[in-house]
Order: C-alpha cells, then sequence, then structure tokens
C-alpha cells in the first residue's frame, strides 16, 4: 500500500513534473493524502487531511426532473431526453442509474464552482442506489458514471481510465425542453356546414412531425465530466427507497480545501 500526494511519490519529488493531460497539475493541490494499493483504484483505501484544511460536506443530492415526457414517478423523469433516441430509449450499454448519476455529478460539479471548489478536493463520496428492477442496484452503472469525474487518470502512466464514450441521437432542444401537448380524440363525424372538425382543430395527423434529429453526439458532450487522478474514498450502499418516487440515486461528498 502507498501513501501519496494526489500524485505518484516519483513525480512528488520531481520539480516540475507533469503528467499526461495535467493530472499532476491538478493532483498536487489536493491537500489530503490517498491510500492505494494500484494507480487505478477507484477508490482510496484511506485519506489523511491536515487539521487546518477547511471541510466542505454536501447534503444526499438526487436528480431533478428534466423530462417531462413521462410521469413524474418513472425514473426517466429524471434522465436528460438528449440521451434518449426517438422511441425514449437510452444508448445501448448506458443504464438508468448511470444516466440519473451523471446528472447527480453535473449537478454537484455546478455546486463545486459556485464554491470556488474542484472535484480534486473531493476527499469523500458516499451514493445511495435503489434497485431497478429485480437484479438490484446498478453498482456497475453507477461506477461508469463516477469514473468520469473521479479517478479517471492511471497516476504510473498518466493514461486515461475513462469510459468509451457512448453514443447518442440527440433530439432538437425545443423539443427537449417543452411539454407536449395533451392527445386529442379524433371525430370519425363528418362536419355539418360551416362547422369545424373537432380533427382539424389539434395537431393534424398528417402534420410534420415535432422533433428532429440532430447530429450524433457522445455522453462527453452532455456531461463532460472532468480530468481527476484524485482518489477520495467511496461508500456505495444500497437502499430500499429513496425519497422521491422515481429516483434511483442520489450522493454526497466532503471536501478539503487547502489555503489558496
Amino acid at each position: 500500500m502507498r501513501a501519496d500526494h494526489g500524485i505518484p511519490r516519483v513525480v512528488a519529488l520531481a520539480a516540475g513534473a507533469v503528467l499526461l493531460t495535467c493530472a499532476a497539475g491538478c493532483a498536487d493541490k489536493a491537500v489530503f493524502y490517498s491510500e492505494v494499493d494500484s494507480e487505478t483504484d477507484p477508490a482510496a483505501a484511506g485519506i489523511s487531511a491536515p487539521a487546518d484544511a477547511s471541510v466542505f460536506r454536501s447534503s444526499a443530492i438526487g436528480p431533478d426532473r428534466v423530462n417531462f415526457f413521462v410521469g413524474e414517478g418513472s425514473p426517466l423523469a429524471y434522465v436528460e431526453r438528449r440521451l434518449l433516441d426517438s422511441e425514449g430509449r437510452l444508448p445501448a450499454g448506458m443504464s438508468l442509474t448511470e444516466a440519473q448519476s451523471l446528472q447527480v455529478l453535473g449537478k454537484l460539479d455546478d455546486l463545486l464552482t459556485s464554491r470556488g471548489l474542484e472535484f480534486y478536493e473531493v476527499g469523500t463520496v458516499r451514493a445511495y442506489l435503489t434497485p431497478d428492477g429485480a437484479a438490484g442496484a446498478d453498482f456497475d452503472g453507477w461506477q461508469r458514471a463516477y469514473r468520469r469525474y473521479f479517478a479517471n487518470i492511471d497516476r504510473d502512466n498518466g493514461d486515461s481510465l475513462l469510459p468509451e464514450p457512448v453514443e447518442t441521437t440527440t433530439v432538437s432542444t425545443t423539443v427537449a425542453l417543452s411539454t407536449p401537448p395533451p392527445p386529442m380524440a379524433l371525430s370519425t363525424t363528418p362536419a355539418g356546414p360551416g362547422e369545424t372538425s373537432p380533427a382539424t382543430t389539434g395537431r393534424s395527423s398528417t402534420a410534420p412531425a415535432t422533433t428532429r434529429t440532430t447530429r450524433p453526439s457522445t455522453v462527453e458532450d452532455l456531461y463532460p465530466g472532468t480530468v481527476n487522478p484524485t482518489r477520495p474514498t467511496l461508500v456505495t450502499v444500497g437502499v430500499a427507497q429513496q425519497p422521491v418516487e422515481g429516483w434511483l440515486v442520489q450522493v454526497e461528498i466532503e471536501v478539503f480545501h487547502g489555503e489558496d
């Protein structure tokens, strides 16, 4: 087991040494020490922070409702619509828990930014997962989302540990952010003179589709994540129920910040 100040020991001793993709530039600013067995491990076995470090702890944060094309209690209500195809399906290889986790981590990114903090300063991550179906909690989906923001650089060689980008077909922003009109019953009774058929007062069944597909994008376009070689301690717990119906994940973090 080795204790590091966020970067490999050989780099810490070499003044001015720089890892690929700015790994050292982030890691050498972390005020806590991470103990890891391997430089590809997703989390630290433990951390040690100085007594004078300021500490910020967040509450457990869940996803926002961002998809109004499904019922409020559906897990899909908390999934970014631009991840879905025209049939409302996630890309192959992406799970509901992963999609919700990406949104939650994006919210945490905004929270940290608003306080002048960075992901490399996060020393502890706790995730609470609810089963999505009979198979139980989706720990693998959470881990894929987690790697976009944490422990995604091999600190021995600087190689990226990010998962491969998932391609998804995006829909137009207008459609993604609007609420669909209520369905309208079509009348089969011919309209009399001077009358308008109910079938013609709403959307015509032959009208052009209101959705359009744009160029394929990747998850990186929607949730770019951040290059982060530091390893926080990680606690992932399966829970039977979330406070909001449809949530599959909540995440809380603990941040250790040194003097600027």
